[in-house]
């Protein structure tokens, strides 16, 4: 497949989703690509996120963060729970009124 470096422009035949035509087009690519991740690292700009409980705007060092707190974490997994064991009560209330009376019975 013929792909065009994305460091030089030049035209080449691209295996195995290369990008680049040459390893000195790689190498040139690798720093950029280090300096731009290194000036994020250690410019201090910090990158801030919105927490979706409280709206409240924070400072992130991860990535996979998402809730500002522990305690705003526990608040959306409860609320999560929630909706998920009501929607499965809903479709399932039948089978589980069956259920409890049917060990109800066997107990007694």
């Amino acid at each position: 497949m013929q792909k065009k470096c994305i460091v030089c422009g030049k035209i080449f035949n691209s295996k195995n989703g290369v990008i680049t035509c040459s390893h000195e087009c790689y190498l040139v690519r690798k720093r950029e690509h280090y300096a731009r991740g290194n000036f994020t690292r250690y410019s201090g700009q910090k990158k801030t996120k919105k927490c979706p409980v409280c709206k409240k705007i924070f400072y992130i060092e991860k990535k996979h963060l998402i809730y500002c707190s522990v305690e705003c974490r526990e608040i959306a997994t409860k609320e999560k729970k929630k909706k998920y064991f009501k929607n499965y009560y809903e479709d399932n209330k039948g089978k589980i009124i069956e259920r409890v009376k049917r060990n109800n019975k066997k107990t007694i």
